[in-house]
């Protein structure tokens, strides 16, 4: 190892390093715990990975005792509430039973206090399948270790997005909520929301209220107005009337499954800028 790398070498020298840390970890005589923290640094520093950074990582990964060789899919796990009253539930132990049958050469790490990351050879979905409803999760891939990185960002971002919600058991997070989760701050998502909302966002604060409570309620009971007008405590020709109004404030028609695709969209992204 040279005491002064020569440029561009750096990058180099910090691999080599890396996969020796992980190597001297495996020596130790118990070396289970050891084995289990370097793999928890290696999720942990894919989750901040850039394309760049894959050759480094695979090395680290060969070293940790991963197949990269293969393709491989992420499932990310969080609690989904109590199994019992009273008791917490264990993500690590609702999916240890689930991997013996469904996803041999798996990898368990946890990147975060209450969270777990599996690594799967291959296709995630029988693992995702054979987990009981005491957990959350998501899955992305597969893909090759190249694309790993992506992968474990989608698939926390979506269970990370459901869990926001209050979600229980074995779902994927709908598609809506998940782009808006992983898309964050995007200029073009968020100037997308303004173009849709701006009439409504132009409102006084009480019809801007009602409003925004109208367009929820369209969007979650699909375009169903007796579902609307319940949702919303009125009767049938109120809710038809606030939406008579709404489609003419926004230049739209709310009957289009497409139009409303797009509301519910944007009302999403506003949630998420106004957290």
């Amino acid at each position: 190892m040279p005491s002064r790398p020569t440029p561009g070498t750096a990058d180099r020298v910090r691999a080599l390093l890396d996969a020796a840390a992980d190597a001297v970890s495996l020596l130790d005589p118990s070396p289970e715990g050891l084995l289990r923290s370097a793999r928890d640094a290696l999720v942990a520093d894919l989750a901040v990975a850039v394309p760049s950074d894959a050759g480094r990582l695979a090395v680290r990964a060969r070293a940790a005792g991963l197949d990269t060789g293969g393709p491989l899919s992420v499932v990310a796990l969080r609690p989904a509430g109590d199994d019992a009253p009273g008791r917490a539930v264990d993500p690590e132990q609702a999916v240890d039973a689930a991997l013996a049958v469904a996803a041999p050469g798996a990898t368990v790490v946890s990147p975060a206090p209450g969270e777990l990351v599996v690594l799967v050879p291959g296709d995630g979905g029988p693992l995702l399948a054979a987990l009981p409803a005491t957990v959350a999760a998501a899955t992305a891939g597969p893909g090759p270790f190249a694309a790993v990185a992506d992968l474990l960002r989608r698939a926390r971002d979506d269970v990370a997005a459901h869990a926001a919600t209050g979600g229980r058991g074995l779902v994927r997070v709908p598609a809506l909520r998940g782009l808006v989760h992983r898309l964050g701050d995007d200029p073009a998502l968020l100037g997308f929301a303004a173009d849709v909302l701006g009439p409504v966002a132009a409102l006084p604060a009480a019809a801007h209220g009602d409003a925004r409570d109208t367009l929820w309620a369209l969007v979650e009971a699909g375009g169903v107005v007796a579902d609307v007008a319940r949702r919303l405590g009125v009767g049938r020709p109120a809710a038809y009337a606030r939406l008579r109004r709404l489609s003419g404030l926004l230049g739209l028609d709310l009957t289009d499954p497409e139009v409303r695709t797009a509301l519910h969209l944007a009302l999403l992204v506003d949630a998420r800028a106004a957290r």
